[in-house]
């Protein structure tokens, strides 16, 4: 590995991140490097331990209702893992059951039959134990606990405790080996569901070989159902690094293509194929780098522990020095800073651009000068993932989900309609979820219309009666995330498929360099949104409806490159399986 010190993280601890522009990767990835850390082995020995006991709830609460806890317990997560604890070791002999405890806590007051209780809270309880319930987020709760004055010695993280796994492995291992697929030339390692992917299903099916299976590292409640029609084979290794481990073993593929992302179980895989694996080439995929985000910002809103965030941060440091090819959907000047400094091949690709068939309705309707048909306003439609308002502490959204904070500035000037299909809300089940947003934007006349998420190609037609697609989200004093100086989000690939020049706010340079570049939108300072009701009318959206479909067709062209690229090191990877091809710095630690 490159430097002294490995990629050991003894202490977890990571520099500012306001270190990584403009300096080089090298120096950052240096800088985070603690000095006397463990080496690699080490470190993925340290990975292995703690992620190899199987995530999965039933296995765990056999395990628990053979192993119970003694005394007054509390249970930590007021979820399905929670409630399927609590019905375990209900009437258990021995066992107390007091009550849940909940970061959401001022939302749920009784979970079960049971209370619940914020963390800060427990500190001033009676309890002998706490029961972590969750399947990778344990760590981070137990650092708030502490933080709350718990002790760490009264916490049980019931996933990880190597007893469970020492337990459950045995139990399990002759089923798992059975269910694998015969030996195969690639492995796809999904960390996530389809909607955290950046390169679609139907194109990865190109440049893999026939032979390819889908081992699936990632929470199967959330996220496993995205592949049921996987052209692979699929297979659940339930979060368990010695499952995945041994399919690799069994399979013995010639090319890994991971997926992985700042925000979802498994960024340090890269570190534990690189050790463990080091024959086969590796293909990393990463949606979202935790060098790009502060540390608050992860550890707070996805839950990571400390430990989380630097393990994450050094799966993407081997990634950058030592996979064969690494894709991003990150572009733009600072970006190609970090770039200068990998090891690995690396191309950019823009996420979910739909082929031009699905989108070229929207775009064949004749551009049309008018605006909305009966009010003469700007119709603007705003496409993607707006939270349910309790989990974000009522309308103040969290930075860079400020949406609904302007569309009610717009929405004043009489000048503009806004039409809300929400990502998230797929169906009627979950109206009492989104209730407040569906009570206050309602009915045909109003200036905001609030819709539950529809079929993307129904989307895409839609988007022919829009002037702009929504893509600003910051307010004036919002802090500002280093990702969105240089990543492309879905939200703007998708307008842009649909033929849609896009509204953007100045906090994201990449995308305003693209759509300036090719006339395809609008910036906006946050600070300037009750002037823009007046600009938007004076626009020429014909032309920069033309823009959009010119960055469209840049966009097409990108990506073509970046597949042809990737399939050339797959087919080389497959066909010439005895050719290594060293990175620059393997090279250089060779030496």
């Amino acid at each position: 590995m490159h430097g002294t010190s490995g990629i050991g993280v003894s202490t977890p601890w990571c520099a500012p991140l306001s270190t990584v522009f403009p300096i080089n990767l090298d120096a950052y990835y240096d800088a985070i490097s603690p000095a006397g850390g463990g080496d690699e082995a080490a470190f993925v020995d340290g990975l292995v331990a703690d992620r190899a006991p199987p995530r999965d709830l039933d296995l765990v609460c056999a395990f628990l209702a053979a192993h119970p806890p003694r005394g007054r317990v509390f249970i930590y997560g007021a979820g399905t893992q929670g409630r399927a604890m609590a019905k375990v070791l209900t009437g258990l002999p021995g066992v107390e059951l007091a009550g849940f405890v909940d970061a959401r806590a001022e939302n749920i007051e009784q979970f079960g039959g049971l209370p619940v209780i914020a963390p800060e809270a427990l500190a001033g309880q009676c309890f002998d134990q706490v029961l972590l319930a969750h399947f990778s987020k344990e760590k981070r709760m137990a650092e708030r606990l502490v933080a709350a004055g718990i002790d760490a010695s009264r916490l049980r993280p019931v996933f990880s405790e190597p007893g469970y796994g020492a337990w459950a492995l045995p139990r399990i291992r002759a089923d798992f080996r059975a269910g694998l697929p015969p030996a195969c030339d690639a492995c796809i390692v999904s960390t996530a569901g389809l909607g955290h992917a950046i390169l679609p299903a139907a194109d990865l099916r190109q440049v893999l070989p026939a032979a390819t299976v889908n081992l699936f590292y990632g929470r199967a409640q959330s996220f496993l159902a995205s592949f049921d029609d996987d052209s692979f084979p699929v297979v659940d290794c339930l979060q368990s690094l010695a499952l995945l481990e041994e399919a690799v073993r069994l399979l013995a593929p010639r090319l890994i293509y991971l997926r992985s992302s700042a925000h979802t179980e498994g960024q340090y895989l890269t570190a534990f194929f690189q050790a463990r694996f080091p024959g086969i080439v590796l293909v990393n995929e990463i949606y979202d780098w935790s060098v790009l985000f502060e540390d608050g910002g992860l550890c707070h809103r996805y839950d990571l522990s400390r430990d989380d965030l630097a393990r994450a941060r050094f799966g993407e440091a081997v990634a950058s020095r030592h996979a064969r090819f690494v894709l991003s959907k990150n572009g733009g000047a600072a970006w190609e800073n970090l770039v200068e400094s990998f090891g690995a091949a690396h191309c950019g690709y823009f996420p979910q651009l739909l082929p031009s068939t699905a989108y070229s309705p929207a775009c064949a309707v004749e551009d049309r000068d008018d605006n909305d048909h009966s009010t003469g306003r700007v119709r603007i439609i705003f496409a993607g993932s707006l939270p349910p308002s309790e989990r974000v502490g009522g309308r103040a959204q969290h930075p860079d989900m400020h949406y609904l904070d302007h569309f009610e500035i717009l929405a004043a000037s009489g000048l503009v309609t806004i039409d809300i299909y929400n990502a998230m809300h797929v169906d009627a089940a979950s109206d009492a979820v989104y209730a407040d947003y569906l009570g206050a934007f309602g009915g045909a006349d109003s200036a905001i219309r609030y819709h539950r998420a529809i079929p993307l190609p129904e989307l895409l037609m839609r988007m022919s009666d829009y002037d702009f697609g929504w893509h600003s989200s910051h307010l004036p004093d919002d802090p500002q995330e280093q990702i969105d100086r240089v990543v492309v989000a879905n939200k703007m690939t998708g307008y842009i498929s649909g033929g849609l020049p896009v509204i953007l706010d100045d906090c994201y340079d990449y995308m305003g360099e693209l759509l300036t570049r090719f006339e395809a939108g609008i910036i906006i300072r946050p600070a300037d949104m009750a002037a823009l009701p007046d600009r938007l009318a004076a626009l020429d959206r014909r032309r920069l409806k033309a823009g959009a479909r010119a960055l469209y067709a840049h966009m097409a062209a990108a990506n073509t490159t970046a597949l042809g690229t990737l399939e050339s090191v797959v087919q080389r990877a497959v066909l010439d399986p005895l050719v290594h091809e060293p990175t620059p710095y393997d090279q250089k630690e060779t030496r």
